[in-house]
């Protein structure tokens, strides 16, 4: 008899790089265009939830460099279990913040705030389906 993986081992061994790959991509293209040519629009986001000057700025390069953190944290298997759960953490809170200090966003054409109900599915996924410290990964 072959040991032949099912089709759930063949997806998820097919899928889970490339979801980490992207989100890894999602994570540090973040931090970049927030440190780079978002920085502006990140401050006039932060000057309509009342933050400006030094609190402003501060917020809007902290927080690019905690989803520059998180992007890494994916890179290393040491790391990954925790920058998942960090994200999913993170990405709750921008929603709750959104929500209470710049409702308009949630009516963002391009559904910005929504999306982020589809990167915590995927980021839950990734995380349940992260092989254990002594569990091999997925050939």
């Amino acid at each position: 008899m072959h040991d032949w993986p099912t089709r759930g081992e063949s997806v998820t061994a097919t899928l889970r790089p490339v979801m980490l790959a992207v989100l890894v991509a999602i994570w540090l293209g973040t931090a970049l265009v927030c440190l780079g040519p978002g920085y502006d629009w990140g401050l006039r986001i932060m000057a309509q939830a009342g933050a400006e000057g030094w609190l402003a700025a501060a917020a809007v390069v902290g927080g690019a460099i905690l989803d520059a953190v998180l992007g890494l944290g994916l890179l290393w298997r040491r790391w990954r279990r925790l920058a998942l759960r960090a994200q999913i953490g993170l990405m709750l809170a921008y929603m709750v913040i959104i929500t209470m200090l710049v409702p308009l966003y949630w009516s963002d054409p391009f559904a910005a705030v929504g999306k982020n109900a589809v990167l915590i599915v995927a980021t839950l996924w990734l995380l349940w389906t992260e092989p254990g410290r002594k569990e091999a990964p997925p050939k």
